[in-house]
């Protein structure tokens, strides 16, 4: 949509509360405009935008400071000021800042000390996030948690095995858990609450002990679930999904070299809400299949 078109709209609504911005580069420009005619704002989304700077996140937390949502996915040439804002909302339900390069383990500490009702928790994709990091976050948080999807790449069972304390926890994406072995594994097996799980690269889970949890009543629950680039998940593990997950309606087993042709047919002949199975055929191609049912 043209500047001017979003500027009119924004002119014509004072009662606006929720504005998401996607592929902008002119985000400065709509928030100097969001401000000037729109008082009760409580949802800030900007997705793959451009060229975020440190004064306009501060521009929005002048005008908003009971903001409960804010998201900078994806977002590129953020301005390392922004990050530097983001606690003083302490109003915040919802953060997401996936991608962000220069957001660091010590900003997220702060951000959970300093944000109550923050139960939505986005930082994938982050680096440096470390098993202390996240034990901090989960001393604060175990409570209320509800949401949490981060990158995983230094974290081992140590902080893992902690999240079972979040008793509520219905989101759990770790983009890569290369360094949990079973014990951690074990522990997600105990978060019942869990309707959503992604666990990729899980390259030191064994196959017997992929099963295992595969059975578990916490899985039988789950209506997505992503075990992607994972060698461990192999035909058998395909007829445990196709027994105990009976609410599945996505699961995504992309680069799963040991799972062959009839392990598909087993998840599409008997999961029967299975909507979306995404897939690869060979090392190179990832493979997507929508199911009508």
């Amino acid at each position: 949509m043209p500047l001017h078109c979003i500027e009119n709209v924004l002119r014509h609504a004072p009662l606006l509360q929720a504005i998401e911005l996607q592929w902008r580069t002119d985000v400065e420009i709509i928030i100097k405009e969001l401000i000037s005619n729109c008082e009760d704002i409580l949802l800030v989304n900007m997705v793959c935008c451009g060229k975020v700077k440190g004064e306009t996140i501060d521009s929005l937390f002048q005008c908003y400071p009971f903001l409960e949502h804010l998201s900078l996915d994806k977002c590129w040439t953020v301005e390392d000021g922004c990050y530097d804002v983001i606690h003083k909302f302490t109003n915040l339900k919802s953060m997401n800042i996936s991608h962000s390069r220069h957001f660091s383990g010590s900003m997220l500490q702060q951000v959970v000390n300093c944000c109550p009702s923050l139960v939505h928790i986005n930082i994938d994709y982050i680096r440096g996030i470390s098993d202390n990091d996240l034990l901090y976050l989960i001393e604060l948080k175990k409570h209320d948690l509800l949401t949490l999807i981060l990158f995983g790449e230094s974290l081992t069972d140590a902080s893992i095995c902690s999240l079972e304390k979040c008793k509520r926890l219905k989101k759990l994406h770790l983009s890569r858990c290369h360094l949990m072995t079973n014990k951690g594994l074990k522990s997600i097996g105990r978060l019942t609450h869990l309707r959503s799980l992604k666990l990729r690269f899980g390259i030191n889970l064994k196959p017997k002990d992929l099963l295992t949890f595969l059975f578990s009543k916490a899985v039988s629950e789950l209506e997505y679930l992503c075990l992607s680039r994972s060698e461990s998940f192999t035909d058998e593990a395909a007829t445990a999904v196709a027994e105990n997950c009976k609410k599945l309606i996505q699961l995504d087993v992309v680069h799963c070299p040991n799972l062959t042709e009839a392990g598909r047919q087993i998840l599409l002949t008997n999961c029967e809400q299975l909507k979306r199975l995404n897939f690869s055929e060979s090392s190179l191609i990832a493979s997507e299949m929508i199911i009508a049912r």
